[in-house]
């Protein structure tokens, strides 16, 4: 039995609050088991090497912490002094003392009694950093530099959140909607989230000068976000008693003194809204966050995804228009919980290596055989024993290998119906009645793609694929077309990528890929699969260097493109060759220069 004990306040936090209550709480069945009662004390066996590791991690904890609205800070003389709690605590017994306090619903509430040792669990723990297991026997801290989203946790609002994660919590709206924002802002791009911001100059608290940034698609002209040019005291933040903005300072558009806005409400008529941010949030997020009020407070919660819609994707279109990122994109929460699989097919793979084989193990001195399961076969189980939530099987390059052969008797399944029951081989039905066997609603004996199992693949349709895939395995899939962007606007990246020639030279990475692209789809033999993605090549701080254009781009271009055309419908004019472009300091720039003369892609200088 292993089941979270709830944390749902405690001493420090990663925001000032003036909230400093410190109750944990637990689940009915837990307190069924223990036989709680309310009013009554129950002693919780705990591990003190458990105890002094969490000590050790808050006390190295390396972002800023409040206790109420109060920076903490945690120097050695606060950690010797816990230190020495924790030590005379344990002399004397290795339980904890509690207090059941109130029954709400289905949760119960603990108050920690006072221990005569003056220790207490939670003014050694930071919101949202902690969770707290209960084995049937002791409890133990679990701790994390990134925020736990508990997986088990339901949202316990009126509306249907049944098997949401719960990531953030607070009592105060204000408070919520700020920790949400910087939660989302450590998700995704930040012109990702501010796309449509407007900077305001001149606007005023009493007598100080700051620029507004607003979001007028969300809360019209109201400000978002104060742009300061110093950092700003508490009370220069307020207009007369009142708040403008949360003191906390954060880091927005290359300003270092921003300050979010304290100005939310609950009320729906309201610009600053909680209906306005939610709408904010299900854009960003791709309706999978949300804000929502709870009867103990406010709560960020990942919706969680029907398993009605898992289905077989493939992600396809030219080379660098970064299929890969829309997947990881999609999958990265699910695979910080380990609830994701991924794969790389080509020619040399095959059944054995996507779902398994007998392969000799050695036990003592003797060698046998055992079935060694692969990645198709692991996640396959691994989301059959956990129907509660999504999994994700992802396959990169899936046309690089003979689909045939890899999914062999298995490409039935994906049809995801219950008619398309396979048997599987005999080493494989012995391994999933070992490993499924205990549960009664599977037939291990069977194959059968588990409804909460999604598998997402990638494909570069320029790729020369060795085995073609016939029309019944690419019917059992759904097709989802990755373009090239050319727009020249914030949220693509590629556009601010340049090539440099020389020390004075360079080009815009876009513009060429747009020319070339433009003069390769032209082509009647080539096509839009030959043409170059934005992310064909991914430099480190947006620069290209012009040795890496070569070998990357220019190489592409003359070996899978250009090399068997007509001089009429090639940039490689006056029977220019690959090797013509080298060595690169003497004869490559010159080349280059050649290629963006007849595509008219202005080079020009860097001071330029």
């Amino acid at each position: 039995m292993k089941k979270i004990i709830r944390l749902q306040d405690a001493k420090f936090k990663l925001n000032p609050s003036g909230s400093n209550e410190a109750s944990i709480f637990i689940d009915k069945n837990i307190k069924d088991y223990l036989n709680l009662k309310v009013d009554e004390e129950f002693k919780f066996k705990i591990d003190k090497d458990n105890i002094l590791k969490a000590l050790s991690f808050t006390y190295s904890f390396n972002k800023n912490i409040y206790s109420k609205k109060n920076k903490a800070f945690l120097d050695s003389a606060w950690f010797k002094d816990e230190y020495e709690k924790i030590i005379l605590h344990f002399q004397a017994s290795s339980e904890y003392k509690v207090n059941v306090t109130k029954q709400t619903g289905d949760r119960i509430y603990l108050n920690s009694l006072g221990q005569e040792s003056g220790f207490n669990i939670r003014n050694i723990l930071i919101e949202g950093h902690f969770k707290i297991d209960f084995n049937g026997s002791e409890l133990r801290l679990q701790y994390s530099n990134e925020p736990y989203a508990l997986d088990d946790e339901k949202s316990v609002s009126g509306n249907d959140y049944d098997g949401s994660s719960i990531i953030l919590f607070d009592k105060d709206l204000r408070s919520l909607i700020f920790k949400s924002f910087k939660y989302v802002r450590n998700e995704i791009d930040e012109r990702d989230l501010l796309l449509g911001y407007k900077v305001t100059e001149g606007r005023r608290i009493e007598d100080r000068i700051y620029k507004g940034l607003t979001l007028p698609k969300y809360f019209n002209n109201e400000v978002l976000i104060g742009l300061f040019s110093s950092e700003q005291l508490d009370e220069n933040l307020k207009s007369g008693n009142t708040s403008r903005f949360i003191s906390e300072k954060i880091r927005v558009l290359d300003y270092e003194n921003s300050y979010f806005t304290s100005q939310w409400n609950d009320v729906s008529d309201k610009p600053l809204s909680l209906n306005n941010f939610n709408l904010l949030l299900k854009d960003v997020s791709k309706n999978t966050l949300e804000i929502v009020n709870s009867t103990e407070g406010y709560q960020l919660i990942l919706k969680k995804i029907s398993n009605s819609k898992s289905k077989n994707i493939i992600y396809y279109g030219a080379p660098g228009t970064g299929k890969s990122h829309v997947v990881n994109d999609l999958t990265k929460a699910y695979d910080q919980k380990g609830r994701v699989e991924r794969v790389t097919f080509h020619p040399e793979y095959d059944y054995a290596s996507f779902v398994g084989s007998y392969k000799p193990a050695m036990f003592g001195n003797n060698i046998r055989y055992e079935f060694v399961p692969q990645a198709f076969t692991n996640i396959y189980i691994n989301a059959w024993k956990d129907l509660e939530n999504n999994y994700y099987l992802i396959i990169e390059e899936i046309n690089r290998g003979n689909c045939a052969e890899i999914f062999g008797d298995i490409f039935q399944i994906l049809d995801r119906s219950n008619d398309y029951k396979i048997t599987p081989s005999k080493e494989l039905k012995e391994y999933l009645e070992l490993q499924l066997g205990e549960d009664s609603n599977i037939d291990s004996s069977k194959l059968l793609l588990p409804p909460n199992l999604n598998i997402l693949a990638t494909m570069n349709t320029s790729d020369q694929s060795l085995f073609p895939m016939d029309s019944a395995f690419k019917r059992r899939w759904d097709w989802e077309y990755v373009p090239i962007n050319y727009k020249l606007s914030k949220s693509n990246n590629s556009a601010k990528f340049k090539v440099e020639i020389s020390e004075l030279e360079s080009f815009s990475w876009l513009k060429f890929i747009k020319s070339v692209n433009s003069f390769i789809k032209t082509n009647e033999n080539l096509g839009a699969d030959k043409c170059l993605g934005n992310y064909f090549i991914n430099p480190d701080l947006n620069v290209i260097s012009l040795s890496e254009f070569i070998n990357k781009a220019i190489f592409y271009l003359w070996n899978d493109v250009f090399k068997d055309e007509m001089e009429d419908q090639n940039i490689f004019v006056n029977k220019t060759t690959y090797e013509d472009f080298f060595p690169i300091e003497e004869n490559g720039a010159n080349k280059v220069r050649e290629i963006l003369d007849f595509l008219e892609v202005s080079y020009k200088s860097s001071d330029e």
